[in-house]
């Protein structure tokens, strides 16, 4: 490999490193070469100026099992990604062909469905709108945590463990937490005016259910459901990013 190109493949992987840091302090989340949970997603994500939405859905019973349900959404700069995945390569990256996202969709999966306490996983993709989404039912918020954090230490190129990924939930039956390990004060001096550009137009959205009825939620900016048994937030992901709010949310049950 000649200097030139080596330096430049050092430069794209920094750049997704990156902005799989700046991507990971709200969540779960799985990367190869630090992508999460799609593959492809931070490829995708950094070739948009258009925007872009992230559902995070985590229903959770009183006996501490549940389902997650992710979805990366799209579809609001479909035009823009009809034309990129024609090309051979944009900006100095190549594109990847579909058939290497899905076989990397498909590893994700089995990555997994591999985990203790794991069951029902299923995948979606949808290339017509560009809405993908991955869900799996799990025994416990423990192996919920543990999944998460296997598959993107699994995932990523160097195959280490990724702090950013771990430990995110926790259930005791009365109180559900949603953490962050996302480090603004030291993160957001990193951004770029892409990154900035790219996350000012770019949502995330928590939405937590429950059977028992909500009290109190530590979050200011949660709304709970007309029926009290699930919450929702909406996070504009530049804000996230420099710190001006936050994901954490501790939700207190009846």
């Amino acid at each position: 490999m000649s200097k030139r190109i080596a330096a430049k493949h050092y430069a794209n992987v920094h750049n997704e490193r990156e902005l799989f840091r700046l991507l990971t302090f709200v969540k779960m989340q799985f990367h190869s070469q630090k992508r999460i949970i799609f593959p492809f997603f931070i490829f995708l994500v950094f070739m948009l100026s258009g925007c872009f939405e992230i559902v995070e859905d985590v229903t959770i019973h009183d006996n501490g099992t549940g389902t997650f349900f992710y979805t990366i959404n799209l579809s609001q700069s479909k035009s823009r990604l009809d034309g990129i995945m024609q090309m051979d390569s944009t900006d100095g990256y190549r594109v990847p062909q579909r058939k290497e996202i899905d076989s990397d969709i498909l590893k994700a999966k089995a990555s997994i469905e591999k985990s203790l306490g794991i069951t029902n996983v299923s995948t979606t993709s949808d290339w017509t709108n560009y809405i993908f989404t991955i869900k799996f039912d799990f025994n416990s918020v423990n192996n919920l945590n543990l999944a998460l954090e296997t598959v993107s230490q699994e995932l990523a190129s160097d195959h280490k463990r990724i702090p950013e990924a771990a430990d995110n939930f926790a259930f005791t039956g009365k109180s559900f937490d949603r953490k962050s390990h996302y480090d603004s004060k030291t993160q957001a001096g990193k951004l770029t005016a892409k990154d900035k550009e790219i996350l000012k137009v770019a949502s995330y959205t928590c939405i937590f259910r429950f059977d028992q009825s909500v009290n109190t939620c530590s979050n200011q900016d949660t709304k709970i459901s007309k029926s009290g048994k699930s919450v929702m937030v909406k996070f504009n992901m530049l804000q996230l990013a420099l710190g001006q709010k936050s994901i954490i949310n501790k939700v207190l049950l009846k």
